[in-house]
């Protein structure tokens, strides 16, 4: 094909799609920035580095007990991951509600 061609819209196919990338994460950040999701990302950051300690501290070490076995056998699995679900859960629908697509999610059935 022609490059006149292609200057007026012919065989976009891959050519043009590292463009139309940028273009949508650039509609993405300025969306994002708008709905101001520095709070929830927050949360979801420190949740992450929450666990990566305790992945971190749980490695195995020769002759010893692993300081995050002790602190299941005290406190149990159950409660950390259902307050980590509890919170994750939180951040991710405070992200959609205030990116615009909760209507998605929960839409609204009053016909009033």
């Amino acid at each position: 094909m022609s490059s006149q061609a292609l200057a007026h819209g012919g065989n976009r196919g891959n050519k043009d799609l590292p463009g139309r990338i940028k273009t949508a994460v650039q509609g993405l950040h300025r969306r994002a920035k708008a709905a101001d999701l520095r709070l929830p990302l927050w949360v979801l950051g420190l949740t992450f580095g929450f666990w990566f300690a305790i992945f971190w501290a749980d490695a195995p070490q020769i002759g010893l007990i692993s300081p995050v076995a002790t602190l299941l056998k005290i406190y149990g699995a159950g409660i950390a991951v259902a307050a980590t679900l509890a919170v994750v859960a939180g951040s991710v629908w405070s992200i959609i509600r205030r990116m615009g697509y909760a209507d998605v999610f929960a839409p609204d059935t009053d016909d009033n």
